[in-house]
């Protein structure tokens, strides 16, 4: 049976619809043969400090590696709350890797609101700052049945001389 897609009820007439089977290369695919042309040129930079595609690639790499050994499978969702920094690269990269799917978590939120999208997205996995949530873990852990994972980053861990 053939789920209704109720959305259409709000299209132009004569819209064609696309279809998601039609589609099969990932994200992940396509930028692929990007990270091989260019792996020494600067993906990102972070406070003067550039990431190579290489570091990039490597970075999502144990990022996904890390999600599968944990026992993630593919349409887990993993909610990332961090500010501008390496490490939502690395993770959302990784995640899309270990054919998860992200929620991206303003780190504005508090802890209850992050708790409701995390529940409404039945998130496995929460990746997050470490001074953000780091005491709120039990808080969040005992609303949130569903969530396996939670992984820390530590501001300033990324650039060397400068304590997070």
């Amino acid at each position: 049976m053939k789920a209704e897609r109720f959305w259409k009820r709000h299209w132009d007439e004569g819209l064609a619809d696309l279809d998601p089977a039609r589609f099969e290369t990932t994200y992940t695919d396509l930028v692929r043969p990007i990270f091989r042309k260019f792996h020494e040129k600067p993906a990102c930079a972070y406070f003067g400090r550039h990431v190579s595609y290489a570091e990039l690639d490597r970075a999502s790499n144990r990022f996904a590696h890390m999600l599968l050994a944990e026992g993630f499978q593919k349409g887990d969702v993993v909610g990332i709350s961090l500010p501008n920094m390496p490490e939502y690269i690395f993770a959302w990269l990784g995640t899309l890797k270990a054919g998860c799917v992200v929620s991206g978590v303003s780190p504005l939120l508090t802890t209850a609101q992050v708790a409701y999208q995390l529940r409404d997205s039945n998130a496995k996995g929460f990746v997050t700052l470490d001074i953000t949530f780091a005491d709120k873990v039990p808080e969040l852990t005992a609303q949130l049945e569903a969530l396996r994972l939670i992984v820390t980053a530590r501001a300033g861990s990324f650039l060397p001389g400068l304590e997070g």
